[in-house]
């Protein structure tokens, strides 16, 4: 397919203008973010385990801890600042980060 047909064919889709919203968190905390989420009525979120290197150190599961892991959930973009304070407020000093992005999602008709 040549590059202006397929330009055409992406601008076509009709998509969901979303917030993806971006948790790293000690992995120890699974269960409360999901908690805190699902209370800002999120209905849905991807876990993965999280390695690296930032402000905190070094992070990677061992015997001692269980590592990092990052939250991810698609929400409407008024929804977005509404989670981000309350994860503030609920772990200030727990070494938890979270951010936003905007981000097209496919299908349309899986967004309200």
């Amino acid at each position: 397919m040549q590059a202006s047909a397929l330009a055409a064919t992406m601008t076509s889709i009709e998509k969901a203008r979303l917030k993806l919203l971006t948790v790293v968190a000690p992995a120890r905390l699974e269960a409360v973010l999901v908690e805190l989420l699902q209370a800002q009525s999120v209905n849905g979120y991807t876990a993965t385990k999280a390695t690296g290197f930032g402000q905190h150190g070094e992070s990677r599961a061992g015997l001692i801890s269980a590592g990092n892991l990052r939250l991810e959930v698609l929400v409407q973009p008024n929804r977005s600042d509404a989670i981000l304070k309350a994860i503030v407020e609920r772990f200030p000093s727990e070494g938890v980060i979270a951010f936003t992005a905007d981000v097209d999602a496919v299908p349309l008709s899986h967004w309200p």
